[in-house]
């Protein structure tokens, strides 16, 4: 990621992109008009969606494992530098070693296919990735929300995506709703994105 963020800026085409656009303003129509204590966004990027997040709530801890991704969202969220907690380190370790701290919203947008699981035949084989999630559900609040949000191309790469939620679901958290994003004519082609939304 540092190696991509570095070549230059929006390597994604978010700031561009027809089908980001609409994925973004898709994941952000579902938090519908809750406003919310403090925010985790794993993954936060140059900070394009982290724009909406931080005016629904107190506290924003924008996390990134990139530190030219991270310097360019703190150009981005300048406006509200107050309310931003930026954090440069890898999920895994950091969900583990960030104290007693909890979230009523965890966005995990286009990063857990990063994270190590493996499939095969239909199941994830690393361990080590239900645990992730696990710690992850553990630091929602009373009444938290966890937002998932991945790209999928095919049925196969969509029921991936959706085993994601399903573990999410193994961890006791409820499925609100379940939503597609990009199914229009787009500049990203087949590209679609699944946004799921859990509460505790």
């Amino acid at each position: 990621m540092e190696r991509l963020f570095a070549r230059g800026e929006d390597p994604y085409r978010y700031r561009t992109s027809s089908y980001e656009q609409a994925r973004f303003q898709k994941t952000v129509e579902v938090l519908r008009d809750r406003r919310f204590h403090r925010i985790l966004e794993v993954g936060c990027g140059e900070g394009v969606l982290s724009r909406d997040l931080v005016q629904r709530t107190d506290v924003l801890v924008a996390l990134d494992i990139s530190a030219a991704a991270l310097e360019r969202a703190r150009v981005q969220l300048d406006p509200w530098k107050q309310r931003v907690q930026f954090v440069q380190g890898n999920i895994r370790k950091w969900i583990q070693d960030c104290g007693h701290h909890s979230f009523d919203l965890i966005v995990l947008s286009e990063v857990l296919y990063y994270l190590g699981e493996k499939e095969q035949k239909g199941t994830f084989l690393e361990f080590s990735f239900l645990d992730f999630l696990k710690d992850v559900s553990e630091r929602l609040g009373p009444e938290g929300w966890i937002l998932l949000a991945h790209g999928f191309c095919n049925p196969r790469e969509r029921k991936i995506r959706e085993g994601y939620g399903q573990r999410l679901a193994h961890q006791g958290l409820r499925l609100k709703g379940e939503w597609v994003a990009g199914e229009f004519e787009h500049d990203k082609g087949s590209a679609r994105c699944l946004i799921q939304l859990f509460s505790k």
